[in-house]
């Protein structure tokens, strides 16, 4: 089941789509299969809804491919393959496994995943052979948007918990009642929104301008920058290929600290004092 207004809004939305299933309580069982994305808000898109007898592969052939999965849900995983292990080294594990999925340079990862290595040698080899293009972030070659957890499709299930016991008549029906209150306060809000960019981007770009204040650019060619700051870090910022060393430019899609104290020399020299005023 999918609304005409989840295909008309998913053009606009970001293009990375998370798939979940749960148990339906009702008297023939079953799963709900739940497909949703992100808007430009982070809000929770609902984009598809289906009814099958099982979650299994055959199951998911009518929902879009997608190459990757989440790290919370590998986490269950690990317990399960290596239950002593973890329960040994719980806490650092939890810690240098979230940041190796998260890093945005090789030598962060490495430097975590090193860490793991040390403390516990089968967790570690059981991860590399988990194809970390698949958990990893530095190694993910397509754009993720920030997006690292299935907890979208984790939150929807967790509305629908209730519906879950109705026949699927009424469960069907119920989705659809959701999905329109959600649509029509959400149209209500963003008519009354002001700036230029959904509220969430516009909090997060004038939080990465005010940290942009500490670092100082200086042009290097017509469209490249080096940044540098008190401690004598280095970044090196293309304004025409839109990256940064730090590489959170390119994989997030939205301008670093570093990006955004390039981009305010240049906006105050074209008379515009506002960030957000920017073009990219």
């Amino acid at each position: 089941m999918c609304l005409a207004v989840s295909k008309h809004g998913w053009p606009y939305c970001r293009p990375v789509i998370v798939v979940d299933g749960s148990a339906l309580k009702a008297k023939f069982g079953g799963m709900l299969l739940a497909a949703c994305c992100h808007d430009a808000n982070d809000c929770i898109f609902p984009l598809a809804f289906g009814i099958v007898p099982s979650k299994s592969n055959e199951s998911w052939k009518c929902q879009p491919r997608v190459s990757g999965c989440c790290l919370r849900d590998m986490n269950p995983t690990l317990g399960c393959k290596l239950e002593d292990q973890v329960q040994r080294f719980q806490r650092p594990f939890e810690t240098y496994f979230d940041g190796a999925s998260r890093s945005y340079l090789l030598s962060e990862h490495h430097r975590h995943m090193e860490s793991i290595r040390s403390r516990n040698p089968d967790m570690h080899r059981y991860l590399v052979q988990a194809d970390p293009t698949k958990w990893s972030r530095v190694y993910f070659n397509g754009r993720r948007y920030a997006i690292m957890t299935t907890n979208i499709a984790e939150s929807l299930n967790s509305v629908d918990r209730k519906a879950r016991l109705m026949p699927v008549g009424f469960l069907v029906e119920w989705l659809r009642e959701l999905l329109q209150r959600w649509f029509v306060e959400r149209r209500e809000n963003a008519m009354k929104i002001t700036s230029k960019l959904a509220p969430k981007a516009e909090k997060l770009i004038r939080t990465n301008f005010s940290l942009g204040l500490t670092v100082t650019p200086r042009p290097a060619d017509q469209f490249e920058y080096v940044v540098t700051n008190n401690a004598g870090q280095i970044w090196i910022v293309d304004m025409s290929e839109r990256t940064c060393t730090c590489r959170r430019f390119q994989v997030d899609q939205i301008p670093c600290p570093h990006a955004m104290a390039v981009f305010y020399p240049i906006s105050s020299a074209e008379g515009c004092d506002d960030p957000e005023e920017v073009r990219l």
